[in-house]
């Protein structure tokens, strides 16, 4: 399968003049209509060995039918935008709140003294959220994201991750991260993103090689065509390495693409569409961790209802299909369900907590247009809480699943939210409401 990368060149929103007749002015008057068509972009296509298989330049009107032509009949299997760091504003915000779910209703909030737009015309996407460090954020204006994002879903290339060329920059403790292509300049560190021209770069690159008092900088450059200026600059400085790329440099970020490096734009309202609903069976990730699946037919056979229409004998050949597939076989196992609530240390625990908590759980999932994978369970029976560890499509689609949880007898406690490729993963405690 092959995915496309697509990058925005320019730095704003690209208008039409448009001419309208009216009734009331005989003239024709002259508007200016946002048209995302116009937009110049430049494109690359990777296959699953991380060659490229074509690339080209165009525009976003053109592009369809471009990337079409070029790759004939190998099929896109995700698309990937990035825009213009000029379009948007990233912003490492401390935000208040004692857990994560408190901190991600509170971050518009602490995002609003970044902006002089108003917080409601802004689209803020959030990175890792952990109770007590700060909260990495890009925020863009809606109305230069929306169109851009119609215009390639009408095309049939609707981006399943959507973020800049910047954000692309590794970046560690001690190190500015730099690329250099022509006349614009990527400048990264742990907190702080900024293009700028080549002209201005210099200084600020040979400001940023200085080591501190305790910390000695190291600046990372990668260059893609003829910087010697900059690199002239900034090489007399032991803390400064100069890297140079003959490739484009989009192509060099396809190859060496990381999902988890950037933030991607396609939360909220913008969330990329969710998978098909999936089976409970799916939780199963492997051996060693899926005891969700099985716990749920626990909860079925402790008079959860969850599945009244499933016979005993039913949920019994279930049960023991699914330890199966998890240990590998079933020799000398009569009973699967009693076996796995040992291994979870619950083998004494009578119908109640465990049973509710898992039935809520259970029926969420198979509820929700998702895909989900839970990867540990952990029932403390001292306090009749359930934690989970689970992967879910989107950060949109987990505030969903939170919510829905909610709505029945459990109260949710998110501790970690982080991006985890195309998706989200997050650390959720289930509590039974008092």
């Amino acid at each position: 399968m092959t995915t496309l990368f697509i990058r925005l060149l320019n730095d704003h929103i690209a208008y039409a003049e448009v001419e309208e007749d009216t009734e009331e002015i005989e003239e024709t008057e002259h508007i200016e209509a946002l048209d995302a068509g116009l937009m110049e972009c430049d494109w690359v296509a990777i296959d699953e060995q991380d060659e490229v298989v074509g690339q080209g330049a165009t525009t976003f009107a053109m592009l369809q039918s471009e990337v079409q032509e070029s790759l004939e009949a190998d099929n896109i299997e995700h698309s990937v935008l990035f825009l213009s760091d000029a379009m948007t504003l990233f912003i490492q915000a401390e935000v208040p709140g004692k857990t994560s779910s408190q901190m991600v209703k509170a971050l518009p909030y602490a995002v609003e003294s970044y902006i002089s737009t108003e917080i409601e015309e802004m689209h803020i996407a959030r990175g890792t959220v952990r109770r007590g460090l700060p909260v990495d954020c890009l925020t863009i204006e809606k109305t230069k994201l929306d169109p851009i994002i119609n215009l390639l879903a009408q095309s049939g290339l609707e981006p399943s991750y959507c973020s800049t060329i910047g954000m692309q920059i590794p970046i560690e403790d001690g190190t500015v991260g730099v690329i250099a292509d022509g006349d614009d300049v990527w400048v990264r560190t742990q907190d702080q993103l900024a293009v700028m021209d080549v002209s201005v770069a210099s200084e600020t690159l040979a400001m940023l090689a200085q080591s501190s008092d305790d910390m000695e900088i190291k600046v990372e450059v990668k260059s893609f065509s003829s910087s010697q200026g900059l690199s002239r600059e900034i090489s007399r400085s032991p803390f400064v390495e100069v890297q140079e790329i003959s490739e484009p440099l989009l192509a060099h970020v396809a190859q060496n693409f990381d999902e988890e490096t950037g933030i991607n734009l396609l939360q909220g309202e913008f969330s990329a569409r969710e998978a098909q609903s999936l089976n409970t069976k799916t939780w199963i990730r492997n051996g060693s961790i899926a005891v969700a699946a099985l716990l749920v037919y626990v909860a079925a056979l402790f008079g959860q209802g969850i599945w009244a229409g499933m016979s005993a004998n039913k949920l019994d050949q279930n049960a023991m299909a699914l330890y199966e597939s998890i240990y590998g076989n079933s020799r000398g196992v009569s009973d699967p369900i009693s076996r796995m609530r040992r291994n979870l240390g619950t083998a004494t625990t009578q119908s109640g907590a465990l049973e509710t908590l898992l039935g809520e759980l259970a029926r969420v999932v198979d509820d929700t247009q998702s895909r989900i994978v839970i990867e540990s369970l952990i029932y403390r029976d001292s306090q009749q809480s359930l934690a989970t560890v689970m992967e879910i499509s989107s950060l949109t689609a987990l505030d969903g699943f939170e919510k829905a949880l909610e709505r029945g007898p459990i109260d949710v406690d998110v501790t970690s939210i982080e991006q985890v490729g195309f998706g989200a993963k997050a650390n959720l405690t289930l509590n039974i409401k008092q």
